[in-house]
């Protein structure tokens, strides 16, 4: 009885190319560990919700030290997308070389190689931004859950 399921699943047959969900196609999706201010007090570069680009392929600058090789980082053909905040779901970057921490309000997806231009272009089409949107939750500071986020629809060609 969810008229949004039905609108955005009922044509997954009808689609000219096979569709997958990111958790059908292995996906990795993980968040940052470190908060913003905790990020912060270490005086380095670093991914959130307030510096993550929108839409856009992004080279960054290398800023992790060996201690900080344990929590989550970026890498080369990761995607960024924004997990929780006020007007930045469906903010999705991703990442063309460097490493950073992220942090816990940052997604970092990563998909085997062959997936990786399929999940960029289906994450930045109006549809996908518009399935974001759809699937978040809360009043004033939204968020989209990463069992949500698995069930995503990857159009493959």
């Amino acid at each position: 009885m969810d008229f949004l399921f039905h609108k955005l699943y009922e044509n997954k047959l009808h689609y000219n190319v096979d569709v997958k969900t990111l958790s059908e196609i292995r996906a990795e999706i993980r968040r940052g560990q470190l908060t913003h201010s905790e990020l912060k007090s270490l005086n380095g570069n670093y991914i959130h919700t307030t510096t993550l680009s929108h839409l856009s392929e992004i080279c960054l600058i290398d800023d992790i030290n060996c201690k900080q090789l344990h929590y989550q980082h970026t890498n080369k053909n990761d995607i960024l997308l924004a997990r929780v905040g006020r007007g930045c779901i469906g903010k999705v970057s991703l990442v063309k070389k460097g490493n950073q921490l992220i942090s816990d309000c940052v997604y970092r997806i990563r998909v085997p190689q062959r997936y990786l231009r399929q999940v960029w272009n289906s994450l930045c089409s109006e549809e996908g931004q518009l399935w974001l949107k759809s699937n978040s939750r809360g009043v004033c500071a939204r968020l989209i859950s990463k069992s949500d986020l698995q069930n995503f629809l990857v159009k493959i060609k």
